[in-house]
């Protein structure tokens, strides 16, 4: 997602990201992975995340623009992985 900045230390998977179009607004998920802690990906987006003018919700939800952007991540054995997902702001999924 061009409005999200990815860490260096993640790779996108750009054969999981689903996009969709709708008349209420876009409905984007995106995955990346990477050798990264939790602690240490939820320190950088919560520093770089206002600088693309996101505002902080809580914890790691973000409002622009009518649009909410939840991250999530999802530790496994060698890896994390990184969900991005963005919906309209409205929107309660």
């Amino acid at each position: 997602m061009e409005e999200v900045p990815l860490m260096s230390e993640l790779s996108e998977d750009l054969t999981a990201t689903l996009y969709f179009d709708k008349p209420g607004g876009r409905l984007i998920e995106a995955y990346a992975y990477g050798t990264v802690s939790p602690e240490d990906a939820t320190k950088f987006y919560l520093a770089v995340m206002p600088e693309f003018g996101w505002q902080i919700v809580e914890g790691l939800v973000f409002l622009r623009e009518g649009e909410m952007l939840r991250i999530e991540f999802i530790p496994e054995e060698q890896s994390l992985v990184v969900r991005f997902v963005l919906s309209p702001g409205s929107s309660q999924q």
